[in-house]
């Protein structure tokens, strides 16, 4: 990346990183038109190329942006309570959630780079791939599983976890304008009867 593009204002930085999110989350890599995102982002082709100097160079880009943004919102918001993986998929969410009021689809774009089979992305992108995960495991690794009815369902839950969260926020990216406080209370929603379902229950 040429670090002119960082002596732009954040508003036209933020134009072109949206423009570009959105196509790669909604197309992937290989279909991802950079006609369409200099034309949603209001830059010329030449430019964009001369910030990227190419569509790998714009991909890799904005993937190291989105883990370390994703990860520094994630560290500062997650605290998490031991124990309950619940409470804490809750303030994971919220974190997700204050990331997409500034870009709407990075936890899609994200999300999508994760299964990207395209070899040239893919490459592109691996070292960056495990400092996402490394961050969330060490949230994760602060829940344990005494305190669920089946102990041994935890790697289960957790992957009723990701499919539940990827398809509300898929729903929501439907929507013309995106309804941050019903997402919300949406995926707060799940979790509540989740811990109902899985969870040992105080006596009392």
């Amino acid at each position: 990346m040429n670090s002119k593009f960082l002596d732009l204002d954040k508003g036209r930085q933020d134009a072109v990183i949206n423009a570009s999110l959105k196509a790669f989350a909604i197309n992937g890599y290989k279909r991802a038109s950079t006609d369409e995102i200099v034309k949603s982002a209001g830059i010329s082709k030449g430019l964009l190329f001369h910030y990227f100097e190419s569509k790998k160079g714009l991909y890799e880009f904005l993937h190291d942006y989105s883990v370390k943004y994703m990860s520094m919102e994630l560290l500062r918001d997650v605290k998490g309570e031991p124990g309950n993986i619940f409470l804490l998929q809750k303030e994971v969410e919220r974190a997700r959630i204050q990331v997409m009021k500034k870009y709407p689809y990075m936890q899609k774009f994200l999300n999508g780079a994760e299964k990207e089979a395209h070899t040239e992305a893919a490459q592109a992108i691996e070292h960056n791939r495990r400092n996402l995960r490394e961050v969330y495991e060490s949230l994760y690794g602060k829940i344990t599983a005494n305190f669920l009815k089946a102990p041994a369902d935890m790697e289960r839950i957790r992957k009723l976890l990701e499919w539940v969260s990827e398809g509300v926020l898929q729903d929501s990216l439907k929507e013309e304008e995106v309804n941050f406080k019903k997402m919300e209370e949406e995926l707060e929603g799940y979790m509540e009867l989740f811990q109902e379902c899985f969870l040992e229950q105080e006596e009392g």
